[in-house]
């Protein structure tokens, strides 16, 4: 993950890259100056849930690198440089002769970070995934 980020320009903040006092200084005169094209991970917090609703290129079947927009933004909290995981819904049919599905145990497969936030959305890149992301899948920081 700390790879894929770095290509992307994802900023670490407490890693050993920035370890060195030039590096450590740079990163200090970046954050302070407000450059726009570094972002810096930030801590997520717990409780957010939402969901991918649309892929930027529109894709039907998303994967890692891809940008994805999600239905949360600054005013549920979400900040640039977050990192949330993406989660698929186990569940089961209680009655065979019915439709009805029970919920079971909420399964994180993935994660992606935020690179934009807007009022009521956010602008995320997948970081990974083991499995096929569809619009509608479920994003956040928590635990059932």
């Amino acid at each position: 993950m700390e790879k894929h980020a770095r290509e992307h320009e994802v900023a670490f903040e407490d890693d050993a890259y920035f370890y060195t006092d030039y590096r450590w200084q740079q990163l200090q005169k970046a954050k302070s100056a407000g450059e726009s094209d570094a972002t810096f991970l930030s801590e997520t917090p717990e409780g957010l849930r939402g969901k991918i609703f649309l892929a930027e290129e529109h894709q039907e079947n998303i994967a890692a690198d891809h940008v994805v927009f999600i239905d949360q933004g600054a005013n549920d909290g979400v900040q640039r440089g977050q990192i949330y995981k993406i989660y698929y819904q186990e569940s089961d049919q209680r009655n065979p002769n019915k439709a009805e599905l029970r919920a079971l145990e909420t399964i994180p497969f993935g994660e992606l970070v935020v690179l934009h936030t807007e009022s009521t959305t956010a602008t995320c890149l997948v970081l990974s995934s083991r499995m096929q992301i569809k619009p509608g899948a479920v994003i956040g920081n928590f635990t059932e």
